[in-house]
């Protein structure tokens, strides 16, 4: 008897996770486009909701933890390699994720992890500056971090005809990046970002090989669709 019971329990089990699935699939891919258009992307991006079941959290219309990670967003002729946002307490009712009607969903709090390549922070500070600029990590490795200290970077360009390499720090201020290049700050520039995704305010900066590293955050977010 009991036997007959697991089987029968066992394939409910697995079709309610399945389902379970499906709606995620399909209120990430609604979410995602929504996202596109808000924010004015390119392409979609990639959106996770964390937690299970999602059809609780969808029944009460509060997603715990929802990521979202786009690549190549351009803001202000910056280039932002790549975007990962994560959205905490995402308010919208799984009606209208579903229909894609209008409406906002509103989030709690945003965390984000923003890297700009050294290909385009060179790119962005050439322009800043109105002429040539390399911008790599101090001593080709990983720099150091944080909102107060900032990370050391290399730049270099010409100088009265000669070519000049400092280091510099890059420090994250609300809205902008600002490297200052030491006594003369003759290779420093700002780079300003007014317009990041969900409202993004810069809070940290570091640097990586690859990439510089720049954290943000946002709260009581509005997203429209």
């Amino acid at each position: 008897m009991i036997r007959r019971l697991v089987i029968p329990l066992a394939v409910l089990a697995a079709l309610a996770v399945g389902a379970d699935r499906v709606a995620a699939h399909l209120a990430a891919n609604a979410v995602a486009s929504r996202v596109r258009t808000a924010e004015h992307l390119s392409t979609n991006p990639t959106v996770h909701f964390a937690g299970f079941p999602f059809l609780t959290q969808a029944w009460h219309g509060r997603y715990q933890r929802v990521t979202v990670t786009a690549h190549d967003v351009t803001r202000d002729r910056v280039t932002l390699t790549e975007v990962d946002a994560v959205l905490l307490g995402v308010h919208l009712p799984l009606s209208r994720v579903l229909s894609g009607t209008g409406g906002s969903a509103v989030v709690d709090t945003v965390d984000a992890r923003v890297l700009i390549s050294w290909a385009a922070m060179s790119a962005a500070a050439s322009q800043a500056a109105g002429r040539p600029l390399t911008v790599a990590p101090a001593g080709g490795a990983a720099g150091g971090e944080g909102a107060a200290g900032g990370a050391e970077v290399a730049v270099s360009g010409v100088v009265a005809g000669h070519l000049v390499r400092v280091t510099a720090t890059l420090t994250a201020e609300a809205r902008a990046l600002v490297v200052r290049a030491g006594p003369g700050d003759v290779l420093g520039f700002t780079l300003a970002l007014p317009d990041l995704p969900f409202g993004l305010a810069l809070t940290g900066a570091s640097a990586t090989t690859a990439a510089a590293v720049v954290t943000a955050s946002a709260h009581a977010v509005r997203v429209s669709g």
